[in-house]
């Protein structure tokens, strides 16, 4: 026969369970509305699939880089000008994440003689997306804000300008053996 306090014990441990599993769950949920409000938040630079991207332009500091993906005998990027060489994935993978998954970002519309305050019409760093179905996707990157936290954008040649997250101009501003493979 169970004693009276191992009853009571266990009466009370099976109420603290059952708290411990009741706020569990609202927590949950509560994670759960939160990332689905991200995602009504964001929105995609790009509309297109990482797969169907063929290749990737970008010109920074005078210099243009070109990549191409290629899937024989594996799927890899390569970057094909100046040199040849196969690219580093980690770095191409960064950038087209930034390109083609949800960001958060504002935007606004001016006028074109007001794109060169932005560092537009003459921008540090321009970004093509070459898809294998479409015309190609364009974003150039002017400077940055006034407290240096964001980054002014603007998207094939619109007169649109787009305040985009810092992680573009770390995205595309490295060094050369940064974007090869194994260097």
């Amino acid at each position: 026969m169970v004693q009276q306090s191992t009853g009571i014990w266990l009466a009370i441990a099976l109420v603290l369970g059952g708290i411990a599993w009741v706020v569990t769950q609202r927590q949950n949920t509560l994670t759960t509305s939160e990332s689905e409000f991200v995602a009504a938040d964001a929105e995609i630079l790009f509309p297109v699939q990482a797969a169907a991207i063929r290749s990737l332009s970008l010109e920074i500091q005078g210099e243009t880089l070109n990549f191409e993906q290629r899937f024989e005998p594996v799927a890899q990027w390569w970057l094909t000008s100046p040199v040849e060489k196969p690219a580093n994935r980690g770095a191409i993978a960064f950038l087209l994440n930034l390109l083609i998954e949800p960001q958060r970002y504002d935007s606004f519309p001016v006028a074109a003689e007001e794109l060169a305050d932005y560092g537009l019409l003459a921008p540090k760093a321009v970004i093509t997306l070459q898809t294998s179905a479409a015309q190609p996707y364009q974003l150039s990157l002017g400077t940055e804000n006034f407290d240096q936290t964001k980054i002014y954008g603007r998207l094939n040649d619109e007169n649109i300008v787009l305040v985009l997250p810092l992680e573009f101009r770390h995205g595309v501003t490295r060094q050369f053996s940064e974007w090869v493979e194994g260097s």
